[in-house]
């Protein structure tokens, strides 16, 4: 009689930790290091109704785990990271900024993880292995696409290059638009690097020379929020000029943006990595909707995608969670549609996934065409 309890009890300690480590399959984090909780929430949601809308509700919450850090540490992504691994999930997704996911995919890739990030846009992030992907544009591509803009717009006129030396993501900007114009002849853009103060801000001797008319136009390559702190300066100094900008002025609910464009007479040209009202859009826009009861942000989108193409790999995984069989179904097929961008396709080594650079003229009201 006691063998047969003992053997009951094993087996139940046996369902109860199968179904722990089957709940614990995907880790999503994520750390307000750089960018705000509320739009690291959004990029959550977003995921979240993704991955149901492939796994079914009950499916999608069981494999899941999450972790954030709100403290605002510099490696808030680390502590986010090894709480996951602590639970024994096989599978990283999130982290959507540069700054995270550098951090992350350094272990990641040494563990043999397989890791997909929400934007994050880094350059090295196509450098790390096959087991490293991320949705966000490819650096390269964006600078190279920018770079065909300027030329055609502000030809050989002097554009001010703003950075923020304490970004990864507005660092490799910079260092790219460098390396692509150093190896480019002939009718470059003409560019002066300056980096923001500690505060944030331009210093008073740049802000002397936009006055006196020395840079023709700006590029801003900043997070939305620090970006925001430079246009409230220059509308404080009353110095408005064209400004071109990457996908972050479309990011978020910057209250400060909306306000300063409203009085913006000269136009400011962002390449979105959302585009409200495209086809592709569409059933997502209504399935955000529906569930929220308000319109979907871009960091919505972005996590959306990341929810489809996650709840994409467990089904071709078939069951079999292990690190090696969730890296075998990712690879099985590079390409996930149903995303709010169509299909997505990722290089088998590891990288960015295959996006077309948009630019679009950004006011108070929205994006509008060129």
């Amino acid at each position: 009689m006691r063998k047969y309890i003992l053997l009951s009890i094993i087996f139940v300690i046996c369902l109860i930790t199968n179904d722990y480590l089957e709940a614990h399959v995907i880790g999503y984090g994520y750390a307000n290091s750089v960018l705000p909780a509320k739009n690291q929430e959004a990029f959550y949601t977003g995921f979240e109704l993704g991955l149901k809308e492939i796994l079914g509700d009950k499916d999608a919450l069981k494999l899941l785990a999450t972790e954030q850090v709100l403290n605002g540490s510099p490696t808030g992504a680390i502590k986010a990271l090894k709480s996951l691994l602590d639970k024994g999930v096989r599978m990283i997704v999130g982290f959507p900024t540069s700054h995270e996911a550098v951090q992350v995919a350094k272990l990641t890739s040494k563990e043999g993880y397989l890791t997909v990030f929400a934007s994050a846009g880094h350059s090295s992030l196509a450098e790390m292995g096959p087991t490293i992907f991320t949705t966000g544009e490819s650096m390269n591509s964006f600078v190279e696409e920018t770079i065909k803009l300027i030329q055609g717009r502000f030809s050989k006129q002097k554009g001010l290059f703003i950075y923020n030396p304490q970004a990864l993501f507005s660092v490799n900007q910079k260092n790219e638009f460098e390396r692509q114009l150093k190896a480019k002849n002939g009718n470059v853009p003409n560019f002066e690097y300056k980096p923001l103060d500690m505060d944030l801000r331009i210093n008073n001797t740049l802000i002397m020379d936009l006055k006196q008319g020395k840079f023709k136009y700006l590029f801003l390559s900043p997070y939305a929020d620090e970006s925001a702190v430079v246009l409230n300066q220059l509308a404080s100094e009353k110095i408005d000029l064209p400004i071109v900008s990457n996908s972050t002025l479309t990011t978020g609910d910057n209250n400060m943006v909306r306000r300063i464009l409203s009085t913006k007479k000269s136009s400011i040209i962002a390449g979105p990595v959302w585009v409200p009202n495209m086809p592709n859009l569409r059933h997502f826009e209504k399935l955000f909707t529906d569930k929220y009861g308000t319109a979907p942000s871009a960091e919505s989108a972005s996590g959306y995608d990341l929810g489809i193409i996650t709840g994409n790999v467990i089904l071709r995984a078939k069951g079999n969670f292990s690190k090696q069989g969730l890296l075998a179904a990712f690879h099985a097929d590079h390409c996930f549609d149903q995303t709010t961008v169509g299909k997505i396709c990722f290089p088998p080594n590891g990288g960015h996934g295959s996006k077309a650079v948009v630019f679009k003229r950004l006011t108070n009201t929205g994006l509008t065409d060129l």
